[in-house]
């Protein structure tokens, strides 16, 4: 069984309950979580979405347009380099 938490000094705050009862004795193995990325980039969405459970076909191509679309684009003049010195 695997569970998330997040360690404050000598405890650790599991972001879901367990299912045993109060005062089992239990055997923990602590490693860090694997960096994911930044929450909501879309090299973060693509991974996970390439994970169970799967996406319907044509969803991952739908999202990778959107991406796609949603950047800006690159300008080599700054907002400031027409003002007056």
């Amino acid at each position: 069984m695997t569970r998330r938490g997040i360690a404050k000094g000598r405890t650790i705050e599991l972001e879901e309950p367990l299912p045993f009862p109060e005062g089992q004795v239990l055997n923990i193995l602590v490693e860090p979580a694997p960096d994911l990325g930044q929450r909501g980039s879309p090299a973060l969405i693509l991974r996970v979405s390439q994970e169970p459970p799967h996406m319907a076909p044509g969803a991952i191509s739908a999202l990778e347009e959107a991406i796609a679309k949603s950047r800006l684009p690159v300008r080599s003049e700054g907002p400031f380099d027409d003002s007056p010195a």
